[in-house]
C-alpha cells in the first residue's frame, strides 16, 4: 500500500497490517515511519510494544508500552504489554542469577 502523501495515520494502519500477517519487522518499520512523522502518536507506540512483544525483545517493548502510555494513560494493551515484558525481563534475570 503506497501513499503519495503518507500520513501518521496511514502508516500505523500499514504496521497493524503488516502485524496481521506476521511480518513484525516491517510492522516495526511501519510504526518507526509513523513516529517521524508523529512524534506524540500513542498508538503508534502501543502497535510497536505489540510487535516487540511479538518478537519477545521485552526490554523494547517495555519501553514503548511505557512512552505510550505517558502520552495516554488509557490504553489497556500497553499496560498488558508493559505488565508481561516486567515479568519476562524478570524472569530471565532470575534464571541468569541462578547460572542456568
Amino acid at each position: 500500500m503506497l501513499f503519495r502523501s503518507p500520513t501518521a495515520e496511514h502508516y500505523l494502519d500499514l504496521c497493524w497490517r503488516y502485524e496481521q500477517n506476521w511480518r513484525y519487522k516491517d510492522s516495526l518499520a511501519a510504526c518507526e515511519n509513523a513516529l517521524k512523522l508523529r512524534a506524540d502518536y500513542a498508538a503508534a507506540y502501543d502497535q510497536m510494544a505489540v510487535g516487540q512483544q511479538d518478537l519477545a525483545q521485552w526490554e523494547q517493548a517495555a519501553a514503548a508500552a511505557r512512552r505510550a502510555l505517558a502520552l495516554n494513560a488509557a490504553l489497556p494493551r500497553a499496560s498488558a504489554i508493559l505488565e508481561r515484558a516486567s515479568r519476562e525481563m524478570a524472569a530471565a534475570q532470575a534464571l541468569k542469577a541462578s547460572g542456568k
